[in-house]
């Protein structure tokens, strides 16, 4: 118990004097920034000032009275370190710029383990420096150190009583990417490197690579839990560190305590459970299974005794905030297979974990003040006043990252949040001002604010799950696949405007839903095309249009459409001709234009040489044709009404000008009219 106690005490020395030196000093006021998000309050609190606009789903507190000199309580996910169970098994990293300081080590105690009248504890403790230079990576180093002590009765072994180590040195990196909402990728690569037992110096090193996956059911189903998947292999050179006696106890005893391993594959699953919010007490309870399986051969001194090649545990942990700085894990590991003598060191049956984290709030540089003009050299001007606060979702009070804050009237007032959901506005003007927020996957949200004639303005913004967008991405071309610079209205369950590049090409991000896609552009026939948008779904669409002709053939009179190149088909059939597919899209044209113009028959008639119920038939048919041409340029099938009139028009001229009957040439009474119909 001697060197537990002894870990005990200089842990508790540590801390001791962290608290000291964190009571002792005095922080700045700070200005809340990208990279420290500003104090948050508890949501819905009542009577701040600030209120969402009327129709608001999501919420919106104001934190105006907040302290701006107390740092916000660190977040348990970021405040891992390398070497502990439950970080070495997600994808999280710490707070960006803000360096983390670990003092941790685990204890075990067994009788039995190596030998039927051994009694063994072994203690190993460890000093983890831990920095993100930006979101997406860590960087860690750590000194390790461990002292086992073997009581026993056999007086016979070389063994010593008590087997100690230090300044085993690890240096490694942890990379992550995020690729959706929910979703976390990292890969962590290091070294360890060995202090020689005989010298000083360092003896061999060993190397592994663990990728890692991280599911947040939070984002997914509103499930507050994570579900994490890690593997990775061990390049393990600790059995060539130090030379082993020859005699199997001795060298079984010594590699448990030297920690010895071989080249192995590790695995494991994790559940974690976030309990409360980061502006108030958090935990994180989990449970980590994991495993390994050995891939080297054998020590051939310990060989025969056993073939197992694997072993696993659970290790049941939490990991809870002591204050605004600091954090505390604890967990218990038990063993549920052990690996023969011949693979490496064995794990005892229960192993306690415990490991104490800081990390520093860190001061923003200070406000530069403008010098005052040459005619108030005695009263100095007041810095301008800014806007900050903090984006989070109303349901999980989980930072969103890439959320856009803006002041409504000012066009040029718009930033995004950063990955941990914390937002600066600058030179804002003082008084009363409107916020509107937005994010993917979240409802839109306004809130009323006050800012003050100098200083920060501090405010929490919560806001509702909403919709996933999707995507809608495409090229506008003309007849000859030429891209076209145009204009694009989305309408339906929301109303979107895009525009498309030289190129043709465009994108727009819509809820999810039915939109009529309106496309006019200059020197081209307007036409409109209907798109589905589906939740999180990239859809391609090409949208084609024409060329407007250097004269008119369509042009809109009193009673209906003058369409001057007249609408054929081919034969007594209900083929159009090319010809008249140009100019149905002229008549779309006009008709998209005038929406005024709310229902339009489309008579067709033919001549005498068929019969009468064969030309209604055919004609009737012809009509639909060109209705649902028309139709499929955009045009609003509820405002088309098809009409067959056979030869019924034929003696009269079928009540056309004299100009269209000239025009129409040896069949005049083959044709198709557009009719107003009040």
């Amino acid at each position: 118990m001697r060197p537990l106690l002894s870990w005990v005490r200089g842990l508790a020395a540590v801390a001791t004097l962290l608290l000291t030196l964190t009571a002792s000093a005095k922080p700045a006021p700070q200005v809340p920034s990208a990279l420290q998000p500003p104090p948050q309050p508890a949501p819905q609190l009542a009577g701040t000032g600030a209120t969402a606009s009327a129709g608001s789903t999501p919420q919106i507190v104001s934190t105006a009275d907040a302290d701006p000199g107390v740092p916000p309580r660190i977040d348990v996910t970021r405040a891992a370190t390398p070497l502990t169970p439950l970080s070495d098994a997600t994808t999280d990293v710490g707070y960006v710029l803000r360096p983390r300081l670990s003092l941790q080590g685990d204890y075990a105690k067994a009788s039995g383990l190596l030998a039927a009248a051994d009694s063994d504890a072994r203690i190993r403790t460890g000093l983890v420096v831990a920095f993100a230079p930006f979101d997406a990576l860590d960087l860690f180093g750590a000194v390790l150190a461990s002292a086992n002590r073997n009581e026993r009765k056999e007086t016979a072994r070389v063994d010593p009583e008590l087997v100690t180590t230090s300044g085993d040195v690890v240096l490694g990196a942890k990379g992550r990417l995020v690729t959706r909402a929910g979703l976390g990728l990292s890969l962590t690569g290091a070294t360890r490197r060995y202090a020689a037992q005989s010298s000083l110096g360092f003896g061999a090193a060993s190397y592994w690579l663990a990728p890692a996956v991280t599911f947040d059911l939070r984002h997914a189903v509103h499930v507050p839990a994570r579900i994490s998947i890690d593997t990775g292999y061990v390049f393990d050179h600790a059995a060539s560190s130090e030379t082993a006696p020859a005699d199997p106890q001795s060298r079984y005893v010594e590699s448990y305590a030297h920690g010895v391993g071989y080249n192995r594959v590790q695995y494991g699953a994790t559940l974690d459970v976030p309990v409360g919010a980061n502006d108030g007490p958090a935990f994180l309870p989990y449970v980590h299974f994991h495993g390994e399986h050995v891939t080297a051969s054998a020590d051939p001194v310990l060989a025969k005794q056993g073939t197992t090649r694997d072993q696993s545990g659970l290790a049941l942990g939490l990991r809870g905030q002591l204050g605004a700085q600091f954090a505390l894990e604890l967990a218990a590991d038990v063993r549920l297979a052990a690996l023969s003598p011949g693979y490496g060191a064995p794990q005892a049956p229960l192993t306690t974990f415990l490991a104490f984290t800081y990390v520093p709030a860190i001061a923003p540089p200070p406000a530069v003040i403008p010098s005052a003009p040459a005619s108030r050299v005695g009263s100095p001007a007041a810095p301008p006043p800014t806007l900050s606060g903090r984006v989070t979702a109303a349901s999980t009070h989980e930072p969103i990252a890439g959320a856009a804050v803006g002041v409504v009237g000012r066009a040029h007032a718009r930033v995004q949040t950063d990955p941990d959901g914390t937002f600066v506005l600058r030179d804002v003007s003082p008084g009363a001002i409107e916020l509107v927020v937005e994010a993917p996957h979240f409802l839109p949200a306004r809130a009323a604010v006050e800012v003050p004639a100098a200083g920060d303005r501090a405010v929490s913004l919560a806001l509702a799950p909403g919709p996933s967008n999707g995507q809608v991405r495409g090229h506008v071309l003309d007849e000859a696949r030429r891209g076209v610079a145009a204009a694009l209205s989305f309408s339906g369950p929301s109303a979107v405007e895009a525009s498309s590049g030289a190129d043709g090409a465009f994108s727009a991000s819509l809820p999810p839903g039915k939109y009529s896609v309106r496309v006019t552009a200059d020197g081209h026939l307007a036409r409109i095309v209907v798109v589905d948008v589906g939740p999180n779904e990239s859809t391609l669409i090409d949208i084609a249009v024409r060329s407007r002709p250097p004269f008119a053939n369509v042009v809109l009179a009193a009673h209906g459409l003058d369409v001057k190149a007249g609408i054929a088909f081919d034969g007594a059939t209900t083929h159009l001709t090319a010809a008249s597919l140009w100019t149905l899209d002229e008549v779309a044209d006009v008709l998209i234009n005038h929406p005024e113009k709310r229902h339009v028959r489309i008579e067709a008639s033919w001549d005498k040489t068929l019969a009468d119920q064969a030309a209604l038939d055919l004609t009737a048919a012809q009509a639909a044709v060109v209705r649902d041409y028309l139709v499929g340029a955009g045009v609003d099938d509820k405002r088309l009404e098809p009409v067959g009139l056979g030869a019924t028009k034929a003696a009269a001229g079928g009540g056309r000008t004299m100009m269209q009957i000239l025009r129409s040439g040896r069949a005049p009474n083959r044709h198709v009219e557009f009719v107003f119909v009040d």
